[in-house]
């Protein structure tokens, strides 16, 4: 596998981030590489963090996904982003 087709993952952790997780996504969305995954982790956000990143997901299905649950606090955990893949976080 050459460089050009290796894939990038952008793991993007959010915490009642509303001011600034649209501007954090459009930077990532601005990117001229590709291929290129978003992966936002709402960690149970109780402003409009998640309304945000769902409109975001929508828009951008191909790019973006997005898992959300109730605040962990900083517990160790891991996402599954396909069946062969697991992010960590």
């Amino acid at each position: 596998m050459n460089r050009v087709d290796s894939l990038v993952s952008i793991v993007i952790p959010c915490y009642n981030a509303e001011r600034w997780v649209a501007e954090t996504l459009e930077s990532c969305l601005a990117q001229t590489y590709r291929p290129l995954e978003i992966i936002v982790i709402d960690d149970g956000s109780t402003d409009d963090s998640l309304a945000i990143i769902k409109r975001y997901a929508q828009q951008h299905a191909d790019i973006i996904q997005y898992e959300t649950g109730p605040n962990r606090g900083d517990a160790p955990r891991a996402i599954v982003v396909s069946p062969d893949r697991v992010a960590s976080m």
